[in-house]
């Protein structure tokens, strides 16, 4: 199968002095190696039989920065097409190719398949797994387009109707066959769940454990190699923590980003004009903490800042990278021979089972980003400083408000409440008394 996908994808030329076919073919195997071979053997078959997906793979591929985890995100794009697939091919009529899915005529046909797929219940109009048609519906998308500009450069006129008609139909359509009901779902999934988030005390209990071991395990490195990797995931932990930061952008970052991230904040100036704005305290604490820039999620550009003792952790764990037998070109990678990071989400949880917490299951990197987030309410930012704390956190400030900042149940009952028992009843609150039970 291998040599049969490679076959069909190399560029006709065969010169080996010719460039262009030699990046091309490079291209298509490493395509090949990194994305395809990963694939669960359910919908591998159907996958690479079928020319527009593994186009679509490719151009996702092609799209990409190409790092160790990236691969897994585009093959589960195929896998759902794949899905898909499966289910055409369970029709009266079976369907067996993505291009004649994308044949207006059989449109309505793929609702209803897309539908099934995501388990949609004609009863209740709800979702089993609502993001699942979200997904396919954008990949759909996606394939009709390619299918429209491949059909252009090969001079096929009936293909390149065949996708502009479907993207016609999707347009006018498919948010009200699909996308309408299945965002619904979503937000009726929401509605009344528990808004757990973890507690303060908790945080700060893992927080001193960790500095306190990282502080421990710094002075015995240097005669002790052994716990160079338990230095490693607490330092891993506590600059995730600190920062909350999503974990998969802090475990990647590599050894030759963070030197030049240190060297470049080294070289910076800093205005007068600006220092001069800042309060005391804030002109105490910036010697004391380094900033540093990292890639974060959709290549956005996203901030860590690192304390004396997380910079000292970090610089030391470099120095004896060689003497742990560690070749990964991350700061956080596993003993040799592996080349990958630890997991953070793997490393937080280790650590949390070794403090006396109250509820640990909650504390989760996406649990913390949120409790940040909504503990900025009670502590009344402005608005540029929640715009600065949502830059931080590596999304834009709608997304700050609109996911990850959670309604406080306390804070709503008691400063509301006591606006509507004044507007509504005309009671002076303030000189109120309740007892416990109201």
């Amino acid at each position: 199968m291998q040599s049969k996908f490679l076959q069909e994808t190399r560029p006709r030329s065969k010169r080996g002095k010719d460039a262009v076919a030699s990046a091309k073919e490079c291209f298509y195997e490493s395509f090949y190696k990194w994305v395809i071979l990963s694939m669960v053997n359910d919908v591998f078959s159907v996958v690479t039989s079928d020319s527009l997906i593994m186009n679509f793979g490719k151009r996702l591929f092609d799209n990409k920065d190409i790092q160790e985890h990236t691969p897994n995100h585009i093959n589960g794009r195929m896998r759902e097409l794949g899905r898909l697939m499966l289910e055409t091919r369970k029709l009266p009529s079976p369907i067996f190719s993505l291009e004649d899915c994308l044949n207006p005529l059989n449109f309505y046909t793929i609702v209803s398949c897309v539908k099934s797929l995501a388990g949609f219940n004609e009863d209740t109009y709800f979702y089993t797994t609502p993001s699942l048609a979200l997904k396919v519906g954008y990949s759909l998308q996606r394939c009709a387009k390619i299918l429209e500009s491949n059909d252009i450069t090969e001079k096929n006129q009936s293909k390149k109707e065949n996708g502009e008609n479907f993207l016609k139909l999707y347009s006018s359509n498919w948010n009200y066959l699909i996308s309408s009901r299945a965002r619904q779902t979503q937000e009726e999934k929401k509605c009344n769940a528990p808004k757990m988030l973890p507690l303060s005390q908790d945080v700060y209990m893992l927080t001193r454990l960790l500095k306190s071991k990282m502080r421990t395990m710094m002075q015995h490195l240097v005669d002790d190699i052994s716990i160079y990797f338990e230095l490693l995931k607490v330092t891993l932990c506590l600059v995730t923590l600190f920062n909350r930061k999503r974990g998969g952008d802090v475990q990647r970052i590599t050894a030759a980003t963070y030197k030049h991230a240190l060297k470049m904040q080294n070289s910076f100036l800093f205005d007068n004009e600006v220092r001069s704005s800042l309060s005391t305290l804030e002109r105490a604490l910036s010697p004391s903490m380094t900033r540093i820039e990292i890639k974060g999620k959709q290549e956005r550009k996203v901030s860590i800042i690192l304390t004396k003792d997380m910079l000292s952790s970090i610089n030391l764990l470099l120095e004896k990278k060689e003497e742990a037998s560690v070749v990964g070109k991350y700061v956080f990678s596993r003993k040799s021979p592996s080349t990958r990071t630890y997991r953070a989400r793997d490393v937080l949880r280790e650590m949390c089972l070794k403090v006396n917490l109250k509820y640990a299951d909650l504390i989760t990197y996406t649990n913390l980003r949120k409790h940040i987030a909504t503990m900025a309410q009670v502590h009344e930012l402005s608005e540029n400083e929640k715009d600065q704390l949502a830059k931080f956190l590596g999304h834009d400030i709608r997304i700050h408000r609109e996911v990850y900042r959670q309604p406080l149940d306390l804070v709503q009952k008691t400063k509301i409440t006591k606006m509507l028992l004044r507007v509504n009843e005309g009671l002076d609150i303030e000189k109120m008394t309740f007892n416990e039970e109201g």
